[in-house]
């Protein structure tokens, strides 16, 4: 194997990466303006993300909104990251941003340039070729599922480079890659992307597979201080992502899919043929079963161009002793398994989407392999020439209209292998061509897949066929024909029927613009103008409602023009009332084309206030307000009311109510577990009609009772906790890494000067050395303060206590432990009644001061508080200890054995468990 590179080739390695990754999306946006706002991204994730970021409160988007209806449940619905702090950071930045093609490629160069930095930290820890580590990173983050798929899935887009972070954190052994593992797992788990779960799992075994090996023993590995501060971090992570899952997990007993195919089946939908996922190529538009007819899906089979020639090049008897090499085997070849599954298992669908972990892990495979485990023969050479020509072949056939494009990228993909192949040799007469070649030719991919759909665009379109594309989106399968719509705030608002309000739109008919000449957009678009439609995109269903309102994925009513209107028109038996009537707004927006029973019925029961060429406008003739749709006889409900989003801690709904004799309010509001209801602050029981919208029973005597709706299911009352305890995890699983190895240098550096004192030497310890072992112990003893705060927090308030003065008694122990902690182990200092007094009297100023900081930060920049507090930690921590460090020096009285690190001389022999077996290499 071949010498670690320095940390400088690194450097260089990701400067070479960085400015031809801003170049290559530079070029994309110039060529097509629109790829990344495109179907699913433009009626679905585009407008759901902008709009959670642009309406969040204190830095934390709405978690419901029943104005969408079931589509409004954006926690239940993982792919819109609701509970998610990655999430947060991206949506707040593109809620700055009024122009859509904007917003579409912030999210783009986010998502790439995650994945191709980790791409570029994983192979050069793993010992890839300098250039082979570039090549790989602008391969990988330019693969043809990534981009021709990914730009309109939003969700794996981003979810990938998580992942590869993920890999980065648990093949390294520093805290750096603590910290790695532990983000990158939260970006995993919390995506939105669950098919890359089992994947993240899959690293986690072979990695840790991998750790017993080098070790020798299971003992040494779970007693080695790198191991046990990743899988802290990791269990950080997982807290973190904990509030998404939960949420989804607690909501399965209402849950359905828009469109029910079953628990196992095989409709042969999106499953790649194995050779064309497994060859790949710069061209291949791949054998997919039933997707989409006649119609040749777009060239999404293609990852790095040299990765899969370059594996001719391994002597795979030495690379799978390489580090890395396993993992890279194992989660190509599951990857490549599971593309082979049925269409539908559970709630996993498509299994062409798994080829994506397949190109993300071949191209670190083969830069890893052959940099470590290069064999050159006249057989091989043959073999990977085999390899160009068979892609080329498989290519043209499966797409001969295009093999004038074929027969281009199998030749830059020789040109590539042949540069990669030159650098390995170490030939310095062509290197820096070989270089040049190699990453141009490897960037060049879309561009070529670009200009080979362009073609075939313009075939269709002499050939008069009605592919043509939307100006700046090359043609694709998924919704080519659309004509363009608008990509500007402004755009919309113009466009849309109504702004800034909720009504309940009933339409049965797909529109080929997705809604844009008639003004009510399909899926979540509307939110772009500030519309609330009733619908939204639906990834997932909510079962009983869907049985009275359903609606497909798009929002629209099922059944199409043929549908006849019975289940809305049907009469739910307690009320009386027609599922219509339960379920919508105060104002109904019917197009004309609806069922003739629908139109008859409103026009009965409702006032029409307006009409178009597309829509009839009604309004409800009840004084009922907000979302209440029904209420028992002799309920009577104040005029005066609020109703909006739920965020967290606040409620969705807020009604004044009187029942001298009891009754029941029912809501617009579709059912999900966590929807809880208080009068006057007491908890009320919330019930359902018919398991599809919520019912609330009042007690008899309520005089003006103040009732509000709120939305907490589990994920939401864990939240804050999960994130801080987690963060903390994380934090302190990379401090115990850089605490073991600071313990290392210290035992080394008193070897070296009892060495120097047997020579007569002067000695003293490395400044920097202390100053490493001090800071890491104070960040270990304000851990553990934090947790003696809040757990002695929790215990009072559980036990009755009031919160004021249980935060009180949990500060003051909080300062009491710390005080002791940092007093012996962090600076080795005796405890006095003097020191004591001045670091009470410090932490009373700290505190007040900091509480005005994170005051201010709520108040006049609008964060969240759990926001706000977390920003202003590094900076009280700072502080906390500069002042620490200061006092026992200004006031220092040694403990008896302590060292000038702190501690005692009985720290040495806590490191011999942290110490892999004999012989071993850790």
């Amino acid at each position: 194997m071949p010498p670690r590179s320095p940390f400088r080739q690194l450097i260089t390695a990701y400067a070479v990466y960085l400015p031809l990754q801003i170049a290559v999306l530079a070029l994309m946006r110039a060529i097509a303006p629109r790829f990344f706002w495109f179907d699913d991204s433009e009626a679905q994730f585009g407008p759901a993300w902008w709009w959670l970021g642009r309406t969040a409160h204190g830095g934390i988007p709405a978690l419901m909104d029943p104005d969408l209806g079931v589509a409004g449940a954006f926690t239940v619905d993982i792919q819109y990251g609701a509970l998610d702090p990655l999430h947060w950071i991206v949506q707040a930045i593109i809620s700055h941003s009024d122009d859509y093609l904007t917003v579409s490629w912030i999210v783009a160069g986010i998502s790439m340039l995650v994945l191709g930095t980790g791409v570029v930290a994983l192979a050069w820890h793993l010992r890839a070729h300098l250039w082979l580590v570039v090549g790989a990173a602008i391969g990988v983050a330019t693969g043809g599922f990534l981009m021709w798929f990914g730009s309109a899935w939003w969700p794996m887009l981003w979810s990938v480079g998580w992942l590869v972070w993920f890999w980065f954190g648990l093949s390294t052994r520093t805290a750096v890659g603590a910290i790695a593992a532990g983000v990158g797992l939260t970006g995993v788990l919390a995506s939105g992307n669950p098919y890359l779960i089992p994947f993240a799992v899959l690293v986690f075994v072979v990695e840790i597979v991998q750790r017993r090996r080098a070790y020798g023993s299971w003992r040494s590995v779970l007693t080695h201080a790198e191991v046990l501060g990743r899988a802290l971090a990791c269990v950080g992570g997982a807290l973190v992502a904990a509030p998404t899952l939960l949420t989804l997990v607690g909501s399965t007993s209402v849950l359905e899919r828009p469109t029910p195919s079953g628990i196992l089946a095989n409709t042969g939908f999106a499953v790649p043929n194995l050779l064309d996922a497994a060859l790949g190529g710069a061209t291949l538009t791949g054998e997919l079963n039933a997707w989409g007819g006649a119609v040749a899906p777009v060239m999404a089979l293609s990852t790095a161009i040299f990765a899969v020639p370059l594996l001719a090049f391994v002597d795979w008897p030495r690379a799978v002793r390489l580090r890395g090499v396993p993992t890279a085997l194992a989660l190509v070849a599951v990857a490549l398994l599971a593309t082979q599954l049925p269409a539908v298992i559970g709630g996993f669908r498509v299994p062409l989407r798994y080829v994506v972990v397949a190109q993300t892990a071949l191209p670190i495979l083969a830069a890893v392999a052959v940099s470590g485990a290069r064999r050159v023969t006249r057989g091989r050479i043959i073999l990977a020439g085999s390899l160009v020509a068979g892609q080329v072949l498989l290519a043209a056939f499966r797409s001969p209209r295009l093999v004038e494009w074929h027969i281009v990228g199998g030749l830059v993909t020789a040109a590539v292998v042949i540069a990669a192949m030159a650098l390995l040799a170490r030939n310095g007469r062509w290197r820096v061509a070989a270089a040049v070649l190699l990453v141009l030719g490897t960037a060049s991919t879309w561009f070529i897949q670009e200009r080979a759909m362009v073609s075939l665009e313009t075939t269709a379109d002499r050939q008069g066929v009605g592919t043509s594309s939307v100006d700046g989106a090359p043609y694709r399968l998924l919704r080519s024909a659309q004509p363009a719509t608008g990509v500007t705030e402004q755009s919309y608002r113009e466009r849309s029927i109504l702004t800034d309000t909720s009504v309940t739109v009933l339409d049965w008919t797909a529109s080929p613009d997705r809604g844009w000449e008639t003004g009510v957009m399909e899926g979540n678009g509307n939110l772009l103008a500030g519309l609330k439609p009733g619908f939204g995109s639906l990834a997932i269903g909510q079962k009983d409602y869907q049985r009275h309102v359903c609606e497909d994925y798009l929002g629209l009513q099922c059944g199409g023009p043929a549908d006849s209107g019975a289940a809305l028109l049907e009469r739910e038996p307690l009320t009386g009332e027609t599922w219509l009537d339960l379920t919508s707004q105060d104002r109904i927006v019917l197009a004309q084309d609806a069922p003739a029973a629908i139109r008859a019925y409103l026009d009965e029961e409702w006032t029409l206030t307006d009409e178009s060429s597309e829509w009839r406008f009604y309004e409800r003739n009840d004084e009922l307000p907000g979302r209440i749709t029904w209420a028992a006889a002799g309920v009577t409900i104040a005029s005066k009311f609020a109703s909006g989003p739920a965020y967290v801690g606040q409620p969705m709904d807020e009604y004044t109510v009187t029942a001298s004799d009891g009754g029941a309010v029912v809501l617009a509001v579709p059912f999900w577990p966590g929807i809880t209801a208080t009068l006057d602050g007491r908890n009320m029981p919330v019930s359902t009609l018919d398991g599809a919208i919520v019912e609330i029973d009042l007690p008899a005597g309520t005089e003006a009772g103040r009732l509000e709706v709120a939305y907490a299911p589990i994920g939401v009352r864990v939240l804050i906790p999960a994130v801080l305890i987690g963060a903390l995890a994380v934090i302190a699983g990379a401090g115990l890494i850089v605490f073991a190895r600071a313990r290392r240098l210290r035992l080394s550096e008193e070897r070296r000067e009892r060495r120097a004192a047997e020579r007569g030497e002067p000695t003293a310890p490395s400044r920097l050395t202390v100053l490493i072992s001090q800071l890491l112990r104070f960040l270990w003893s304000a851990c553990a303060g934090l947790g003696v705060d809040l757990g002695l927090y929790a215990l009072l308030t559980h036990l009755g206590v009031e919160a004021g003065l249980s935060n009180v008694i949990s500060s003051g122990a909080a300062v009491v432990v710390l005080y002791l902690l940092i007093t012996r182990y962090t600076f080795g200092q005796q405890a006095t009644v003097l020191t004591f007094a001045l670091f009470v009297g410090w932490y009373v100023l700290s505190i007040s001061v900091f509480s005005l900081i994170i005051q201010w930060g709520v108040d006049g920049l609008g964060l969240h508080p759990l926001v706000s507090k977390a920003a202003s930690l590094p900076l009280s921590f700072l502080a906390n200890f500069l002042f620490g460090r200061l006092l026992f020096a200004r006031f220092a009285r040694p403990r008896a054995g302590a060292d000038p690190e702190g501690g005692s001389e009985t720290d040495a022999a806590l490191e011999e468990p942290l110490r892999p077996s004999s012989g071993q290499t850790p």
